[in-house]
């Protein structure tokens, strides 16, 4: 069972690297706070497993994987949600680099 490495209690304080400056719920019914980096990586974190089991986990990178800011130094897909949202998810910052993806259509500001 691969479950609860990084679930938090909501009286403890786990998110001080200034990314969200909290860490958030993917949770409507549990209290389970998780840092977002440890959503959609394939272990549950949340007892009601959430966290893998959130909408922004459905559209997920297929050929670009990257260690992300906080984890456990594993090369994993990212929500696509992540790529160019000015939030540096990536160690390597490859979900800020436009370069690094193919666009269907074009790329609009906030979107």
């Amino acid at each position: 069972d691969s479950s609860a490495k990084l679930y938090v209690p909501e009286d403890i304080v786990l998110c001080d690297d200034q990314l969200e400056r909290e860490c958030s719920s993917p949770s409507l019914v549990s209290r389970c706070n998780v840092h977002k980096h440890a959503w959609c990586d394939g272990v549950f974190d949340c007892p009601d497993h959430s966290d893998e089991h959130h909408d922004i986990c459905r559209t997920m990178t297929e050929k670009q994987q990257c260690v992300r800011g906080f984890g456990d130094g594993r090369s994993l897909p990212i929500p696509i949600a992540w790529i160019l949202d000015d939030q540096t998810d990536c160690v390597s910052g490859l979900d800020e680099m436009e370069e690094s993806w193919e666009f269907c259509g074009e790329i609009q500001d906030g979107t």
